[in-house]
């Protein structure tokens, strides 16, 4: 039986036409493999846009960033757009400068909650 992530937690939320993954602590390898399956279950819905909101990370390896970079191929296959919300400079700074690629998209602000 896995052991629990204590230092990382996953929310998917709808917001509109939007999924957001809030991604909250540290995306290491245990969190990766730990929360993968549960963002592909999120994604089965094919939402047109995807952010990863990453305000509350507080850690980010090279197992956290290949997840996002999974992500961001997922959504691509069937269109859709995926950015990452990131005002953590420190995750920031990595997210920018390493080479993955495409470019990950960066957004300013989280699209707004609907009110349906």
């Amino acid at each position: 039986m896995p052991e629990p992530v204590a230092h990382t937690s996953l929310e998917a939320l709808r917001t509109g036409d939007a999924l957001v993954l809030r991604i909250t602590g540290e995306l290491d390898l245990h969190a990766a493999l730990h929360h993968g399956p549960r963002i592909d279950r999120a994604l089965v819905a094919r939402p047109s846009r995807t952010v990863a909101d990453l305000r509350g990370l507080t850690f980010l390896d090279c197992s956290g960033l290949s997840l996002l970079i999974r992500v961001r191929r997922q959504v691509a296959r069937w269109g859709g757009e995926f950015t990452v919300y990131c005002p953590n400079r420190n995750a920031l700074r990595i997210l920018r400068y390493v080479d993955v690629g495409p470019p990950l998209d960066f957004v300013e602000q989280l699209p707004e909650p609907s009110l349906s």
